[in-house]
């Protein structure tokens, strides 16, 4: 660089301290190229009209460092099963119970009540956009309240009274007022349920563009709240193993929930998708006849039903005992455990085996104290476990110490005392 170049530099700085027309001589040095906006002083850097626009531009797609992403933990409502701010979707056939693991799903987090042996994170508001029997759906909710003992008219959980016709720019344009309100009232809203896609869509489910539509008019739905998004759906006619139509949902949606019923009566849910999260455990359910308080026109009394949580069947079931179950109970031989230390010993989920510890719990075979599990101390000599074919391994020797139990057992005449 000349001593010429020099003395303009040193031109420029002076006058950009004190009027325009050095700014305007320091932007054509940079055009030029004889110049480095760094080399300006701080607060006099300058650029052209072009650099500015295309700053600006470019402020509108942020590009950031993956480096410099913030890592946060899953924002979980169930844990381990429904994600705050995530899309899921519950289908199955006609009659599979797939709306009454919606609504138990949707009254849990609204009262903070466990799902089923999960624990509900972060217990929120809910609404509940019901495309579809009503009727059905207050002789559902008084029965669970019923079952648990709780009114649902002091929680934070609402139903429309119509449904959201998600192609419907001004049925959308009343549900986002009716959304405010009860943020206003409550607080946001922390899951929206549609039940179910198909008539809450309004349009062609087969159709990519009509669904692709509906997803984002869900999705701008729900998009001030940051909440769960949860769609209740049909399977397909032919393919009963999958969502019907436009294979457009699932590419949306974060995790795919299927529930399917045997013959029995036992409704399993399994996860068939799950982006970024390990997928849940399967779960089982079945229906419990609830008597409400109310009679019909005849005098007779009004019925409806719950979920009641069941084992997932098993062909490989040993005694009547499904292999999870059994799996707890012989690790449980070994030693007591907390949820946590069970499942590392299992190299299983933490949340699947607490589902099944509190399963076992509410059946009496194991009890926990002070939040760890064990094997409960019977007051008399109990028959061969049904979960084992051979002797039990707490059947000690004689003389000996259990060291779950703590049982002794007689050496004079081989009966446990406890």
């Amino acid at each position: 660089m000349s001593d010429t170049d020099l003395i303009d530099i040193a031109a420029a700085r002076e006058k950009l301290r004190s009027d325009r027309v050095g700014q305007l001589y320091a932007e054509r040095l940079i055009q030029e190229g004889r110049l480095s906006p760094e080399a300006l002083p701080e607060g006099a850097r300058t650029e052209s009209k072009e650099a500015k626009a295309l700053r600006i531009r470019a402020a509108r797609f942020p590009l950031v460092r993956f480096g410099d992403l913030t890592v946060s933990a899953v924002p979980w409502l169930i844990d381990g099963l429904l994600p705050r701010g995530a899309l899921t979707v519950i289908f199955g056939e006609s009659g599979s119970m797939k709306s009454f693991v919606a609504m138990t799903a949707g009254f849990c987090i609204g009262t903070g009540l466990p799902f089923f042996g999960l624990r509900v994170k972060r217990p929120g508001n809910i609404v509940y956009l019901a495309a579809e029997g009503h009727e059905g759906l207050a002789r559902r909710s008084a029965a669970w309240a019923k079952a648990n003992g709780v009114n649902l008219s002091v929680f934070p959980i609402f139903v429309s009274k119509i449904g959201a016709s998600l192609l419907d720019p001004e049925t959308m344009a009343d549900a986002a007022a009716a959304l405010a309100q009860v943020a206003a009232m409550v607080g946001p809203p922390d899951g929206v349920f549609l039940d179910t896609w198909a008539e809450s869509l309004a349009g062609d489910e087969n159709s990519t563009l009509d669904t692709t539509a509906g997803l984002r008019a869900f999705a701008r739905l729900c998009e001030p709240y940051g909440c769960a998004r949860i769609a209740v759906h049909h399977t397909g006619q032919a393919a009963k193993d999958r969502e019907r139509g436009s294979y457009a949902l699932r590419a949306a949606a974060d995790l795919m929930l299927r529930v399917t019923k045997d013959a029995s009566g036992v409704a399993v849910m399994s996860c068939s998708k799950s982006r970024d999260v390990a997928p849940p455990a399967e779960m089982a359910f079945e229906l419990k006849d609830i008597t409400l308080d109310v009679l019909d026109d005849e005098g007779l009394e009004v019925h409806s039903a719950v979920l009641v949580q069941a084992d997932v069947p098993d062909l490989e079931s040993v005694a009547g005992v499904p292999p999870a179950s059994a799996a707890v109970l012989r690790e449980l031989e070994q030693g007591s455990g907390t949820p946590a230390q069970l499942a590392a010993r299992l190299g299983r989920p933490t949340n699947s085996v607490r589902a099944t510890c509190s399963r076992l719990a509410a059946s009496g075979q194991i009890v926990k104290i002070a939040g760890v599990w064990m094997l409960p101390a019977p007051s008399a000599p109990s028959a061969p476990c049904a979960h084992r074919a051979a002797p039990c391994a707490h059947r000690t020797a004689p003389g000996s110490i259990d060291p779950v139990r703590g049982a002794v057992r007689a050496p004079e005449d081989g009966a446990e005392i406890w």
